[in-house]
């Protein structure tokens, strides 16, 4: 039988590139990574944009009838989901590491960003979904929604290993969970300033649908407010 994965991987990737490539926003969001301000409210903006690409490329390449029997077998979905997702926690992460290391220079800290590790037990969650049903239509929802979580979790954890490494060296490190407009109740609970040590896990911790985001803070700042403009919506 004839390997389809090359060929499947490469029409996604396509259109992929293409959807980022009509999204103004990317090129938006890649400048301001030469200015002195940018924060993890642009990455957060910036995986956004990745997660979107990403699922719609999905949606219009992949459908039961492009798979073999309909079915998206542990190989291909294996090869597709390693590479795909592979490529864009590549993309998010240097986008992250580079924000770090902005608010490294702006607050005069002398270390160098932490880049979280790609999420193995998350790929292989993706892939054991989608070759669990013998008809790929009852989990093409996969890769979807849970694929925009997928690129904002990536944010999620590059905010949490810097603050973690930064505070384990002696630095006062807080985060702060923003809510998203309109959220829910249980993340509008959750919306604060934490401090390390001890910050609960639960602040970087996210739904369905979730868009609430979370900020770093180097050392404390009095008198900092946080505006509206960190609220945004797909």
């Amino acid at each position: 039988m004839e390997d389809i994965t090359p060929n499947l991987i490469r029409k996604v990737n396509k259109a992929f590139n293409a959807n980022l490539k009509s999204d103004k926003s990317v090129r938006a969001l890649i400048n301001r990574l030469k200015t002195s301000n940018a924060g993890y409210s642009d990455a957060y903006k910036y995986a956004l944009c990745i997660g979107n690409a990403r699922a719609k490329a999905f949606k219009s390449e992949i459908s039961a009838s492009a798979l073999p029997d309909g079915k998206m077998y542990f190989n291909i979905g294996d090869k597709l989901i390693t590479e795909t997702l592979g490529s864009d926690y590549e993309k998010i992460s240097s986008y992250s590491a580079e924000i770090q290391s902005r608010i490294n220079k702006r607050l005069k800290i002398g270390l160098k960003p932490i880049k979280p590790k790609l999420e193995q037990d998350k790929l292989k969650g993706f892939i054991d979904r989608l070759s669990s049903e013998d008809n790929f239509d009852a989990v093409s929802w996969i890769l979807d929604e849970p694929v925009r979580l997928f690129a904002m979790n990536i944010v999620d954890n590059a905010i949490q290993k810097n603050a973690e490494f930064q505070s384990d060296a002696g630095l006062g490190v807080s985060v702060i969970r923003i809510p998203a407009a309109g959220c829910c109740k249980w993340c509008d609970d959750l919306a604060g300033e934490y401090t390390y040590p001890g910050v609960p896990s639960e602040v970087f911790t996210r739904h369905d649908n979730c868009r609430c985001t979370i900020d770093y803070n180097g050392k404390r700042l009095s008198g900092y407010t946080w505006g509206s403009s960190h609220n945004f919506k797909d």
